[in-house]
């Protein structure tokens, strides 16, 4: 699915309803990202920076919009089949946005990577809006939201400045079945109440 196409998004989401049902979708993990990474003002591109915007910021908000109607409405009774597998808690349902901690703008103290510093900034905030409208979507409704850092994954994105180091759990680089596991954790544990906030790996808050 491209992210940067909305009738591609629609698609996707209408199979989804078709094959599974309306209100069947207990989790929706969003990682779709790209970087550049400029240095200074003079390596900006304003077709990189829109494409940035495109994929890491607009992509997600676009994808809630057409899977958000496909959560679950009220909690689910006890005793119902659990599609999510124990993954989040009985009755839960959560909408996760891979972010990064470079998108914190209290924890820049480094400069540099505008479009992706911003892009996820960007998506942080969209996230925090996003809890609001859940909020309101039912008394009864059990949906969180989440932004999320994994800390640096061994991937193509990241291989040009992990250089092929080995992961290392105090470093917060990790090879991608390591990640998994440790967003999955973080999941065990939420709650509506936690909904909208921007959580690290290690289940610790980002600042904003």
């Amino acid at each position: 699915m491209d992210v940067r196409e909305e009738d591609a998004i629609a698609h996707a989401a209408k199979q989804v309803g078709e094959r599974f049902g309306r209100n069947e979708v207990r989790l929706l993990v969003n990682v779709s990202g790209v970087l550049h990474a400029e240095k200074n003002l003079s390596a900006i591109s304003s077709s990189q920076l829109l494409e940035t915007f495109k994929i890491n910021t607009f992509g997600h908000l676009l994808v809630y919009k057409h899977f958000t109607p496909l959560l679950p409405h009220k909690k689910q009774v006890d005793g119902v089949e659990d599609p999510a597998r124990g993954v989040l808690r009985p009755g839960m349902s959560g909408l996760v946005s891979v972010s990064a901690r470079v998108g914190s703008i209290g924890d820049n103290e480094r400069g540099g990577w505008y479009s992706y510093r911003s892009s996820k900034a960007a998506l942080n905030q969209i996230i925090r809006t996003l809890s609001h409208e859940l909020n309101r979507r039912s008394p009864q409704h059990s949906a969180f939201c989440m932004a999320y850092h994994p800390g640096t994954m061994r991937t193509a994105l990241s291989q040009p400045y992990t250089r092929g180091q080995a992961p290392e759990n105090t470093k917060g680089l990790f090879d991608v079945d390591e990640a998994a596991a440790k967003l999955v954790k973080l999941l065990n544990g939420m709650t509506v109440e936690k909904s909208g906030g921007f959580w690290a790996y290690d289940g610790t808050r980002v600042p904003w």
